[in-house]
């Protein structure tokens, strides 16, 4: 490797990530030099993006090919930028990746997205940007911490261990994150808390539509109502349509108030007219009475109760 493709300024580009003509191995100096003659494209050895990095000292090693920086260090690839105390960063053909440490700070301005942590890792040519330890990510929407945070420029990006989420909507614990453009899912035994009314939503897996604006909890179901008096609601899964503001417990409905019980296939509660209705076979019990309906309404505003569609009942004696 020639010392010349390296300055030793505070601010210093990767000339070899250009990928220069002199340093293609002979064997694919011809196949290089043919496909320009006869038109090949062959871009990507000429088209590479530059990687610009600076500090207040850097050391090279030429023979293992790998550049160790310290003090305000900077790594700057298009649009994507990393600062840290420390970093080391590996140039060779067959390992093209930068060790970052201590207070690290990722920044992609076009997706306005910052990560920090205690370490990082750039695999510069792939665009992946890890962060561990203590990693925080802010996009201007949501704040997420969790132990490990795998950054996809583009495409998606993971959160994994302790993850904590926080949108004007929601706050929720869980153990894993996948979020790409148009879906989040959330993995583990997740505690969600609804902010605006602190209702707490507990289940195993929870995936957010925002093309349909619908939000899935899976896994088995709990609803448990922050206010006093309202039900319990178990069931298999629940569906928020946030257009409708309405929670759908699908299959298994177990409903547990203080005074009834009641079980269906399909409940729907709508927030604003704070109203359970229930759909498809609903069984209440309220005292001793024992009531089948096709429908239910219940309101949980004033405690009334309609049921509708073939009602039949049975009032045991006391």
């Amino acid at each position: 490797m020639s010392k010349t493709l390296f300055t030793d300024s505070k601010e210093s580009t990767l000339n070899n990530i250009r990928f220069s003509f002199e340093r293609i191995p002979v064997v694919l100096k011809g196949f290089v030099l043919t496909a320009i003659l006869i038109g090949i494209p062959f871009f990507y050895v000429f088209s590479e993006e530059e990687i610009h990095y600076g500090a207040d000292s850097y050391t090279i090693d030429y023979d293992r090919e790998i550049i160790y920086a310290s003090g305000h260090v900077y790594f700057k690839s298009g649009s994507r930028k990393v600062t840290s105390a420390k970093a080391r960063i590996y140039y060779s053909d067959e390992k093209q990746v930068a060790l970052f440490f201590k207070n690290v700070i990722f920044r992609d301005d076009v997706e306005n997205v910052t990560i920090s942590g205690d370490e990082g890792t750039a695999y510069y040519r792939k665009d992946i940007y890890i962060i561990r330890g203590n990693a925080q990510f802010e996009d201007g929407e949501r704040k997420i911490s969790a132990n490990r945070i795998e950054y996809h420029s583009g495409f998606y990006t993971v959160f994994e261990g302790n993850l904590k989420f926080l949108d004007d909507q929601y706050e929720i614990l869980a153990d894993s994150l996948k979020i790409e453009e148009k879906r989040a899912v959330f993995s583990g035994d997740l505690k969600i808390k609804i902010r605006k009314n602190s209702d707490i939503i507990y289940c195993k897996k929870l995936i957010y539509n925002s093309e349909k604006g619908n939000v899935s909890f899976t896994g088995g179901t709990l609803y448990v109502p922050n206010r006093e008096g309202d039900p319990i609601i178990s069931s298999d899964s629940i569906v928020y349509v946030e257009n409708e503001g309405s929670y759908n417990f699908i299959d298994n409905v177990y409903i547990k108030g203080d005074k009834y019980i009641i079980r269906a296939p399909l409940i729907i509660y709508n927030e604003s007219e704070e109203t359970l209705y229930g759909v498809g076979g609903v069984f209440t019990v309220m005292g001793n009475k024992y009531i089948e309906s096709d429908r239910l309404s219940y309101s949980l505003k004033n405690s009334s109760v309609v049921f509708s569609g073939n009602v039949r009942g049975v009032v045991k004696k006391k």
